[in-house]
């Protein structure tokens, strides 16, 4: 019996060990396909760098280059001549379609367009148009290729009460869409993946996500992840009540717009000349509250959502002096190879590869959260089976001795 109690304990004490030192001598980390990120365009050192630096094996850069894609590495190409006009469109033809599918995997993903809600880059009735043009070539050379679409930028959220944008809300251009289509074709659109941007771009409610600085939404106050995450589970309300409950969905692009608490207009500057002010603080805390905040909510939802991947921005942008207005989340403290990850980084490259969970403090350290190691429930109940199985052995093997010859 002591012998027993003995060996019982050595199983028990294998497995405390293992739970607190599993991380680091035990589970190896494997990505999680779900996670993607954008890449910086044109990327100034290799994809893969970038990649394997966050734990992630897709990715997109909003463009349609699909000359560099690392093998083993999945990327969602953008297609973006979308102007349907006779005499001063920009279609593709059959032929650039062509080689342009056939330089890639059959099954390759396809994104007709990006954001075409945005400052009208694509009306409904064009793009319902362009849509089925590039529908029809593209399942022609590749049957086995997935259409996505139409990356609209949010759903009723537009922008802060004040007007920072010029964009139609996407609950209205998408059901401009399904009506253009079906006029044009007599049927609802076959889209494989639908996609959808999500950020609420927002320059009062400084720094985003700053729990003193809500956003007026739908009535209430709420921080900005919680916005985002509204906008992706009205999108999915909508695909479900028109005929698309079991077409998934894909994030394209999730993120914060500003992490400053202070911005000023700097007109020597070409672009959108919307910039961190002299003394502005990033608050680099806020900004991972944020990914932890949308990811808690997709991990959660994936499944019964049908949410089957997600992009978030960007590898890297200067966030300091932007040339487009963008002061948030980046990964990256430079666009070479060789950069480090910043505390967002590694933020998200400990859940994409289901690592302790990291956060930022206020100065932009990297801070390990309170917990157990974050290895896979499966592999504990393995574990756990293996030290009960190896007690029970050992149980069994002492009681033979012990009976007579």
């Amino acid at each position: 019996m002591r012998k027993t109690t003995v060996v019982l304990a050595i199983a028990v004490s294998i497995v405390a060990m293992l739970f607190f030192l599993g991380d680091q001598s035990w589970a190896q980390s494997v990505p999680d396909e779900r996670y993607g990120v954008i890449t910086h365009y044109p990327l100034a050192g290799n994809p893969e760098y970038f990649l394997d630096g966050l734990g992630v094996t897709w990715y997109h850069d909003r463009s349609s280059d699909v000359s560099g894609v690392p093998q083993a590495y999945g990327k969602l190409a953008h297609i973006f001549q979308l102007d349907p006009d006779p005499a001063t469109g920009n279609l593709m033809t059959t032929e650039e379609i062509a080689s342009l599918v056939e330089s890639r995997p059959a099954g390759s993903y396809w994104s007709i367009g990006s954001e075409p809600n945005w400052g009208g880059r694509s009306l409904p009735g064009d793009y319902a148009v362009a849509y089925q043009h590039y529908y029809t070539n593209i399942k022609a050379i590749d049957p086995e290729a997935k259409i996505a679409a139409p990356s609209i930028l949010n759903w009723d959220y537009t922008c802060s009460q004040s007007g920072d944008c010029d964009y139609t809300p996407g609950v209205l251009w998408m059901n401009e869409f399904l009506g253009a289509y079906q006029n044009i074709t007599g049927e609802l659109p076959p889209v494989d993946v639908w996609t959808i941007d999500v950020y609420p771009i927002d320059f009062r409610n400084i720094p985003n996500n700053d729990p003193n600085r809500l956003v007026n939404y739908g009535g209430d106050q709420v921080l900005h992840s919680t916005v985002a995450t509204s906008q992706i589970e009205k999108f999915r309300a909508f695909l479900d009540a028109n005929g698309y409950a079991d077409t998934p969905m894909w994030i394209t692009n999730i993120t914060a717009h500003v992490g400053f608490n202070g911005w000023i207009f700097d007109t020597s500057l070409p672009g959108t000349p919307i910039v961190p002010s002299p003394f502005a603080t990033f608050y680099w805390d806020f900004m991972s509250d944020y990914i932890h905040s949308v990811l808690d909510w997709l991990e959660l939802r994936a499944d019964s959502k049908r949410i089957e991947r997600w992009f978030f921005s960007i590898t890297w942008t200067d966030i300091f002096t932007p040339i487009d207005g963008y002061m948030g989340i980046t990964f990256f403290d430079g666009p070479e190879d060789g950069a480090a990850l910043n505390c967002l980084g590694e933020t998200y490259r400990a859940r994409a590869l289901g690592e302790p969970r990291v956060s930022c403090d206020r100065e932009g350290n990297t801070v390990v959260e309170p917990g157990p190691p974050s290895v896979p429930v499966a592999q504990w109940w393995g574990l756990a089976a293996i030290a009960v199985a190896l007690a029970v052995m050992s149980a069994q093997h002492l009681q033979r001795r012990r009976l007579p010859t």
